[in-house]
């Protein structure tokens, strides 16, 4: 009842893992949404933004800090659009 299967030949189970638990779209009390964000430390972390999430792969001593609470700091790079028309 609890419990879940991943048959053989889903894929990387741990990424199936964050997939599964990603809940894509956040929303806070006051009703604004955002993407949720995962913060892993494996190179297949990054994966997760094919569906929504925000990934980052960082080291194990940062993931571990994170794990005991304290705040990760992550320098965002410039975000640059463009439209195709």
């Amino acid at each position: 009842k609890n419990m879940l299967i991943v048959p053989p030949g889903s894929g990387i189970i741990h990424q199936v893992n964050c997939e599964y638990l990603s809940r894509v779209v956040m929303e806070d009390d006051s009703g604004t949404v955002y993407p949720d964000g995962c913060v892993g430390t494996d190179s297949h972390t990054p994966m997760v933004n094919g569906v929504g999430v925000i990934g980052w792969g960082v080291g194990g001593i940062e993931a571990e800090s994170v794990m005991l609470g304290q705040p990760i700091t992550m320098v965002l790079p410039e975000v640059v659009g463009f439209q195709l028309t």
